[in-house]
């Protein structure tokens, strides 16, 4: 009878701690198998802008959230055959955002409104994939200026782009990566640190000069020049009625007794002021678009002659007067001293 109770114990003892075993394991799940775990809400997202950096530069000044890169191209519409030069400075997330700034120049006046424009990039923008939609577009006033917002979503990326003229830009502030990664309010953020330097001044902004190029450029870099407002600075020739640059402030002769230029494959086409004569033995710096021509050939087409080439030559005549009558007076100073012992 003893041996019978305790067997009733132990059955029981080992029924509680097998229930005990059971529930142990079912809170070990919750907590370690993947999906077992209730949904917890997800966290607020909250930037830190304090650590971004301020980008300033000539034109204008913004924040971003780490160091941009800049670059400019030159694009051909292939529609209209406008040529627009691209100014851009963009910062890239390790993940892969992207924060941009495009400020767009038509390189010969455009005849388009500041509303076509803005559509016109729109369009331009949703075009680059098929997958793009549209899915916001709101209108609003943008540095004193009217301008337009928009979202632009597909199923590798989603972007928020303002877009706003300011003569004679277009520009375009834009946040662009996967959808979980553009954050409105990183990009309102980003927006509302843009600041344009000539309206501040209340002044147009004084246009870019030209970069320089040589004529080592001309056979390196020959497809992107192609086009480019240019500043190139080389040694002028007048043959058969036609300005040629060159890189050499010599003549010399070929094989068949025909004067040519060495290296002069610039034909710079401009109107040269008539009270003005270049001197061969100066260098002298133009600026004008180059067009390629046949063969390893330029045009440097409306070239104009920088205004400090006149300054310089103006300053070469006046030392070298003043050169020639301290010669002079130097030397009447010695005759006259001989006389006098």
């Amino acid at each position: 009878m003893r041996i019978l109770k305790w067997l009733v114990f132990l059955v029981i003892f080992s029924f509680i701690l097998i229930l005990s075993l059971i529930y142990q394991f079912a809170q070990l799940a919750d907590n370690v198998f993947p999906g077992s775990t209730p949904e917890r809400p997800s966290k607020a997202f909250s930037p830190d802008y304090s650590s971004w950096y301020s980008y300033n530069n000539a034109l204008f000044s913004v924040d971003f959230p780490l160091l941009p890169q800049q670059f400019s191209q030159v694009f051909t519409d292939p529609i209209s055959g406008e040529k627009r030069d691209y100014e851009i400075v963009s910062a890239e997330r390790i993940e892969g955002t992207l924060f941009i700034v495009t400020l767009i120049k038509p390189l010969r006046k455009s005849l388009y409104s500041d509303s076509a424009l803005i559509d016109g990039l729109i369009s331009d923008m949703v075009k680059n994939s098929p997958d793009n939609n549209l899915s916001s577009r709101e209108e609003s006033q943008f540095l004193g200026h009217s301008s337009t917002t928009f979202a632009i979503q597909s199923p590798e990326q989603h972007s928020i782009t303002r877009a706003v003229v300011l003569s004679p830009y277009l520009i375009a502030l834009s946040v662009l990566g996967e959808a979980e990664n553009v954050h409105r309010e990183e990009f309102d953020h980003f927006v509302g640190s843009f600041r344009w330097k000539a309206l501040e001044k209340n002044e147009e902004p004084a246009p870019a000069a030209p970069p320089s190029v040589t004529f080592l450029d001309l056979d390196t870099n020959s497809g992107k020049l192609q086009g480019q407002s240019v500043a190139i600075r080389g040694f002028l020739y007048s043959r058969e009625g036609q300005w040629i640059l060159a890189s050499e402030p010599n003549l010399r002769s070929c094989c068949v007794d025909t004067p040519h230029l060495h290296h002069g494959r610039v034909a710079v086409e401009f109107l040269i002021p008539p009270e003005w004569s270049p001197s061969a033995a100066s260098a002298y710096q133009l600026v004008g678009r180059l067009e390629r021509g046949t063969g390893d050939r330029w045009r440097l087409v409306e070239a104009k002659l920088e205004e400090t080439n006149r300054l310089n030559e103006g300053t070469t005549y006046l030392l070298a007067g003043f050169g020639i009558a301290g010669t002079l007076f130097f030397g009447y100073s010695l005759l006259w001293g001989r006389r006098i012992c």
